[in-house]
């Protein structure tokens, strides 16, 4: 009877194992991973071209892995600025739509304004909404690569020229207001990206169907630094 006890105290022993802190080289090692996982980087500047007769200019546009893949890339356009001309009862008119940067402002902003996590979750597609895009890499990798690729904006032509008598007349308008989808293919050039493809414009005052063609440049890359 007493061995028995004395088995079964020897089986209910319990083994504590103490945590080793990291060393340096494992704590590097594990920032590299996170760095690697966190890839991002931003095109300094960029413009582009699209049929009939539209303009854009692009800074700081901010690119970054979509679900940890090296080849599903979102981006964000921070400051899009897109200007169109047309002609309306015999008047050539220049556009500038604001749209993209007042959305970009109000949705960035509204984390800072209300701090509160379901606003914080939804301020985020809701910028890339007004303006940015996506693109999946099918040879290589987007700095260096062809990818498939999709760009978007919120359209509100704001300010607006109207040429007549040979003079240039300034006007703030609000009745132009719609979106734009552009879809094509991406060559990345490593400090340069170029694209080209279909583009569709649909505002209040009709819809457009075109090509275009469009880069950015000068990439930068915050967490090298």
């Amino acid at each position: 009877m007493a061995f028995a006890e004395t088995d079964a105290q020897e089986n209910n022993t319990v083994t504590v194992v103490e945590e080793r802190p990291a060393t340096p080289g494992e704590n590097e090692a594990i920032e590299d991973t996170q760095k690697n996982n966190d890839f991002r980087f931003f095109y300094l500047f960029g413009g582009g071209f699209s049929d009939p007769d539209n303009f854009e200019v692009d800074l700081l546009a901010y690119n970054h892995k979509l679900f940890n893949s090296k080849r599903f890339f979102v981006q964000y356009n921070a400051l899009r600025m897109d200007v169109k001309t047309y002609e309306e009862d015999e008047t050539t008119i220049i556009a500038v739509s604001l749209g993209s940067i007042l959305a970009n402002a109000v949705f960035g902003l509204l984390p800072q304004a209300f701090e509160n996590d379901i606003i914080t979750s939804i301020s985020k597609p809701l910028v890339w909404l007004s303006s940015g895009g996506t693109e999946f890499t099918i040879l290589g990798f987007p700095l260096w690569g062809i990818s498939i690729a999709e760009t978007h904006a919120f359209k509100w032509y704001i300010i607006q020229n109207h040429y007549y008598d040979d003079e240039a007349h300034y006007k703030l308008r609000f009745d132009d207001i719609g979106y734009s989808e552009e879809f094509g293919l991406k060559l990345g050039l490593v400090l340069a990206t170029v694209s080209g493809g279909v583009r569709v414009e649909a505002t209040t005052k009709g819809v457009d169907v075109g090509w275009f063609i469009k880069g950015l440049v000068l990439p930068i890359f915050p967490d090298f630094y």
